[in-house]
């Protein structure tokens, strides 16, 4: 791993049951990121043989786009890991989840820190519950770079060991329906904060995964 590239993984699963409501703070998902978007338009995305998009548009070098295409790959890898997963099936988009991790991307490059616990100690479940986002189970992954491309963050993220809790964990785990990604360019980095989450206890998987049973 380069000196300008960086990962974070840590166990950030949290069951969560009977929830109650708290207050609701709603963050506006902006199109584009304003004085973040500097960093070098890299090469347009150019979809497989395959299709595994979700609701939304991968087309483009924005951080948008740039999302849409880590979920893009997400998806893929899932596919592709099959036996690993234990059958994982496609995740769908979340609006909620997105918001939520824009705008801490927004935050570590505004505020210079790069964790899944902010510099007041809040970390991933505080900050779904402010938003009034309540969930099953949830994973978060980070990562950030020079010029990082999602396919490079994607990279990352699946150069690591299996059956682990750990960014490869995260992509292949078959508990998850969700994701939603929120990427910053901030300066010559790119910011990914990526949400996993189930939303319904009876989603829930409750089998063993053989895999990695036996490995």
């Amino acid at each position: 791993m380069s000196e300008s590239t960086n990962i974070i993984n840590r166990d950030l699963f949290k069951t969560v049951f009977g929830a109650l409501a708290f207050c609701v703070f709603v963050l506006s998902l902006v199109v584009g990121c304003g004085e973040h978007d500097s960093a070098k338009a890299p090469e347009s995305f150019v979809l497989g043989d395959n299709d595994y998009l979700i609701d939304c548009d991968p087309a483009g070098n924005d951080s948008v786009n740039f999302a849409c295409q880590l979920a893009y790959y997400t998806n893929r890898e899932r596919m592709k890991h099959q036996e690993e997963s234990d059958q994982a099936e496609y995740l769908d988009w979340s609006d909620d989840l997105a918001r939520v991790a824009l705008e801490y991307s927004r935050r570590m490059c505004d505020e210079g820190f790069f964790d899944h616990n902010d510099p007041q100690g809040h970390g991933m479940e505080n900050r779904l519950q402010k938003a009034g986002v309540f969930y099953i189970k949830a994973g978060e992954n980070l990562a950030r770079g020079n010029d990082l491309l999602p396919s490079e963050a994607m990279v990352l993220f699946m150069n690591e060991p299996s059956c682990e809790v750990n960014h490869r964990g995260n992509v292949l785990d078959n508990d998850f329906t969700h994701t939603g990604i929120g990427t910053v360019f901030c300066g010559d980095h790119v910011f990914y904060t990526q949400l996993f989450a189930v939303f319904e206890a009876e989603l829930l998987r409750d089998d063993n995964n053989e895999f990695c049973l036996s490995s």
